[in-house]
């Protein structure tokens, strides 16, 4: 079971905030199924319905991620206007060759 300090919880739930009513996006980062690092990123589609994280964005916190000696633990996106569950495009989209 993945674990989250409530400040990081916390900050994720601003930063949704923050970008209501677009969806927002970002990952969290950690070892051993402890999260340890909140990476926000841009929804660079600007849209209430589907994200893009920014590239570079998702690039820079992935290097610094690896850098750290970090594992990627979750990807996350906010369903503002849309049911609390995984779309059939998210479904459709869900890929991370690690994984």
């Amino acid at each position: 079971m993945l674990q989250i300090k409530r400040p990081l919880f916390v900050t994720m739930l601003a930063h949704l905030q923050a970008v209501y009513p677009e969806e927002g996006c970002g990952f969290l980062a950690g070892q051993a199924q402890q999260i340890s690092h909140l990476y926000v990123t841009e929804n660079r589609l600007h849209s209430r319905t589907t994200y893009e994280m920014s590239p570079k964005q998702q690039l820079m916190a992935m290097l610094e991620v690896e850098s750290l000696g970090l594992d990627t633990l979750i990807l996350y996106h906010s369903h503002p206007s849309g049911p609390p569950f995984p779309s059939e495009t998210d479904v459709a989209q869900a890929y991370y060759p690690d994984k």
